[in-house]
């Protein structure tokens, strides 16, 4: 059941974004489950053939001196879950640091790939594109 309800989540997605904080050791732990929602192999298991860029990201970056995870243990992380080291990165939300570059590698990646909508596709209609709504 779970396997069907990701369908939804994941049909169109051109990029995942796993995020854990440095400064919490048990959200990497719980990495390790959602990778395994989001392996290739079980989207194509419901149905979503293409390929999805995954990457993996310690946040709070600004809070090194209470970190708890090691940027080697985040990449260790990554390399365990077949995430390319170039998909690792570490930012702050709160100051900025490593946004850019994160955004720009996952725009630059998804155009690369080919993994954009096809000329073509119907457009999906909103209410307000309605004439009289």
């Amino acid at each position: 059941m779970r396997a069907l309800s990701l369908q939804g989540y994941f049909r169109q997605a051109k990029a995942v974004i796993f995020v854990y904080s440095i400064t919490n050791s048990e959200s990497i732990d719980n990495i390790m489950h959602w990778s395994d929602s989001v392996s290739p192999q079980r989207l194509q298991f419901v149905g979503t053939n293409i390929e999805i860029l995954r990457l993996l990201v310690g946040n709070k970056s600004d809070l090194d001196d209470d970190r708890q995870v090691s940027t080697k243990r985040g990449k260790d992380t990554a390399e365990n879950l077949e995430i390319a080291p170039e998909n690792f990165f570490e930012i702050s939300a709160k100051s900025g640091d490593g946004f850019n570059e994160l955004f720009e590698a996952i725009a630059r990646k998804v155009v690369r790939s080919g993994n954009t909508s096809a000329a073509g596709e119907k457009k999906r209609s909103f209410p307000e594109d309605k004439p009289g709504s």
